[in-house]
């Protein structure tokens, strides 16, 4: 009998080794191991040297495409197509930051990291597995689609812009693609509002047609580099709340069941408290940095957008 439960100790420590060890990050985590972004730490000169190259085009041409739209594309003041283009611009932008984001997280190994200190966290409860709070394949599937989303949504949006060139201009145009392909894209409901934005730029699509070859590249850049950083800001932000959340429930019990007399374990939830603290200021202060990335950018931004900010 003592042998039994001996071994059956030692596979719940296993069990909950194994939960400790898990990855929060799931299969994104994998999204960024074969990134070019994370393949900039690679030891392999192979693999560094066209990554380095693919990284530095991406960010250049995201920022080339917010310089074209806020400074390039025609429309009047405070207009619907105005206002529509800034929009564009600054998603170029913001991907271009989160871009660089992507540099740091694979120079810094920081999935790893944050893996580790979220391993930490679960650790010190008082009950180590819980299986429900555990479980995210529900926020897995959300998190994925909604990034499913907003990729396509770049990705169409463009290729719709690009596409409509061809109509426009008719023979004469830069762009010959297949019309089945036109009709597809234009059918998608939420497409229908680059309509307003396409007649305001008939000036612009017949003095660079050009640049509508480029466009849909970088709006899949654009695409991508969100697709790889969303997901892991939600689900790094989600577990933090979680381990508030049990911190706050257990704490709760353990008071009802009036255990806090115990100085050891007022000390232990002291010592916890201090590092969920702790890691959830580091989050705050790293999204402050990339906040301040973006209150510089717009300060850079027309005087006309100034005006409006």
């Amino acid at each position: 009998m003592v042998l039994v439960n001996m071994e059956h100790s030692e596979n719940a420590q296993n069990e909950n080794a194994h939960e400790n060890d898990r990855r929060i990050f799931s299969f994104f985590h994998f999204f960024h191991i074969y990134s070019p972004f994370y393949l900039l730490s690679s030891h392999r000169r192979v693999l560094r040297y066209p990554a380095l190259i693919l990284t530095v085009a991406t960010v250049l041409l995201m920022i080339f495409r917010f310089y074209w739209m806020l400074w390039q594309v025609p429309g009047e003041f405070l207009s619907f197509s105005w206002a529509e283009a800034k929009m564009f611009g600054f998603i170029s932008m913001e991907s271009a930051i989160l871009t660089m984001a992507l540099i740091r997280v694979g120079w810094t190994k920081s999935l790893e990291q944050s893996e580790k200190n979220l391993a930490n966290l679960r650790t010190m409860r008082v009950e180590k597995c819980q299986k429900k709070k555990d479980d995210y394949r529900i926020l897995y599937c959300r998190v994925f689609t909604s990034n499913c989303f907003i990729f396509c949504t770049f990705t169409l949006t463009s290729v719709y812009l690009a596409v409509h060139r061809d109509v426009t201009e008719g023979e004469n145009g830069f762009f010959h693609f297949d019309a089945f392909l036109y009709i597809l894209v234009h059918s998608c409901a939420f497409l229908c509002i680059q309509e307003h934005f396409v007649h305001s730029c008939a000036f612009f699509s017949k003095h660079s047609s050009w640049y509508w070859i480029i466009d849909p590249i970088i709006a899949i850049l654009c695409g991508y580099s969100n697709f790889l950083f969303l997901p892991i800001h939600a689900l790094r932000a989600h577990a933090v709340t979680r381990e508030f959340e049990i911190f706050n429930k257990e704490l709760e019990k353990t008071d009802k069941e009036k255990k806090l007399a115990n100085l050891s374990v007022i000390r232990e939830y002291g010592a916890r408290q201090i590092k969920l603290f702790e890691y959830a200021n580091f989050l705050t202060e790293r999204m402050g940095k990339n906040a301040s990335e973006c209150t510089r950018m717009h300060q850079n931004a027309p005087e006309c957008t100034r005006m409006i900010m």
